[in-house]
């Protein structure tokens, strides 16, 4: 949809479209508290369509997590085909785990 949109227009987007997942990238949050209270007015809209709200992103800490309603909390793009997948099984084979080569390892440790 977009970036910075209101909590309104993602709700009114989720009853116009009807996606039966919508996930939601957080990278930034200026009100937490406001935050919160969006997020989890949105899951109750997502919920009550029968869709999954799934939420991700480097703003998401642990304890944020504790506060807001969700379906799923995926890290990065893998565990969102994964968690789909489980929605909607499709023929294929998922993105496999990456692999780092003995080189690259080598590289994290220095």
């Amino acid at each position: 949809l977009g970036t910075n949109l209101p909590f309104d227009t993602l709700l009114q987007a989720t009853q116009d479209v009807q996606p039966r997942l919508f996930w939601l990238s957080v990278s930034y949050i200026e009100d937490e508290s406001a935050f919160v209270s969006g997020v989890n007015t949105l899951f109750d809209g997502v919920n009550e369509s029968g869709a999954s709200l799934v939420i991700g992103g480097r703003a998401i800490t642990a304890e944020l997590r504790d506060q807001i309603m969700m379906h799923n909390f995926t890290a990065d793009f893998r565990a969102l085909e994964m968690f789909a997948r489980s929605l909607h099984p499709i023929s294929g084979e998922p993105t496999p785990p990456r692999v780092h080569s003995k080189r690259s390892n080598e590289n994290l440790r220095s």
